[in-house]
């Protein structure tokens, strides 16, 4: 196996003449990891690389479905891939094509998996070329500085999503208005634990909501997304 660099973050390796292997271990549990790598608004936080501004992040997250990213360069250069994904395990494993639109005929197979010890995810991204002459090319052509940005905001964001849940985790939501907005917010997003009484008077006549307790990444996602969206509709009034 070849090694072609370690110096950043992830380490990349060439285990055969058309194969790229990189490695990276992050400080997160995996399916904070593969939630960023998979939810269109996340994506966009991270896979610019801190190179300009991520404007299409579209993913149909199914066997057969198909994905593009599209990144538009502080120097106005558009960078685009697309694929099809072919293998889903959540949390654990994506397998899918992968193209650079630039060069059309260099498709790649990339096989993601995540695999974690202790609270720390180890990511392993696997890309097989149709021959050495594109893996070449991919090796040649700077890659390596853009994806060791990209993985450094990858785990940024996973760490601040696991923030995020703990907050959540201990009850301590606040929301503006009174005890009735908070349950009518409790009831919309599906997850009122408890009496009216435990929505308690806090700072600024701001209500401390302990209505919420989120067992799931998909509790956590349904109260980000819903109660959004129920503030803005409500005005934050009781």
């Amino acid at each position: 196996m070849e090694a072609v660099t370690s110096s950043g973050t992830a380490a990349v390796t060439l285990p055969t003449a058309t194969q790229i292997l990189i490695t990276l271990e992050f400080d997160a549990p995996r399916r904070l990891i593969y939630r960023a790598w998979t939810t269109p608004e996340l994506i966009k936080r991270w896979w610019n690389a801190k190179r300009g501004e991520v404007t299409v992040a579209d993913v149909d997250l199914r066997v057969g479905g198909t994905w593009r990213w599209v990144l538009v360069t502080d120097g106005d250069f558009e960078v685009a891939f697309h694929g099809e994904y072919r293998e889903l395990i959540p949390n654990e494993r994506i397998v899918s094509t992968e193209v650079y639109e630039g060069a059309p005929d260099a498709e790649a197979v990339k096989t993601i998996t995540f695999t974690e010890e202790d609270g720390r995810t180890t990511l392993t991204i696997l890309m097989h070329l149709k021959s050495q002459e594109h893996r070449d090319a991919i090796i040649s052509s700077g890659m390596e500085a853009g994806m060791q940005d990209a993985l450094d905001l990858l785990e940024q964001v996973a760490v601040s999503l696991l923030r995020q849940r703990s907050r959540i985790t201990h009850h301590r939501d606040i929301v503006p208005g009174g005890a009735a907005f908070c349950l009518r917010l409790c009831g919309r997003v599906g997850l009122a634990r408890g009496p009216p009484s435990r929505c308690q008077l806090g700072q600024d006549r701001k209500i401390v909501c302990q209505q919420h307790c989120c067992t799931s990444i998909e509790d956590d996602r349904r109260l980000e997304r819903i109660s959004l969206n129920v503030v803005e509709a409500d005005g934050g009034r009781p």
